[in-house]
């Protein structure tokens, strides 16, 4: 597990990281990009890298993939832990 401030640093881990990326957890907007531009940065490398995007429920992305779980915050604990394990499942849809 890691944890990156901004999504510049999470792009920089993932890119540096020795270890690969199974499941990233991030909000579907970060004050410096959006979720899913780096979905697609890091896919480009990292093909079957898993997504769940977390959201405040207001939030509307009208391409957002239909592979990718999304999290109204306001969750519970056991909802982000289903999510996660739902995209760490390859080939299931959310």
């Amino acid at each position: 597990m890691a944890v990156a401030g901004n999504g510049a640093e999470a792009i920089g881990w993932c890119r540096t990281s020795d270890s690969p990326l199974d499941v990233l957890v991030t909000d579907l907007f970060l004050p410096d990009v959006n979720a899913l531009e780096i979905a697609t940065l890091l896919r480009e490398s990292s093909p079957d890298l898993r997504l769940v995007l977390l959201s405040d429920g207001q939030d509307v992305v009208a391409d957002e993939p239909n592979d990718v779980p999304v999290v109204v915050l306001r969750f519970t604990a056991a909802a982000l832990l289903q999510a996660v394990r739902r995209a760490a499942t390859p080939g299931k849809a959310a």
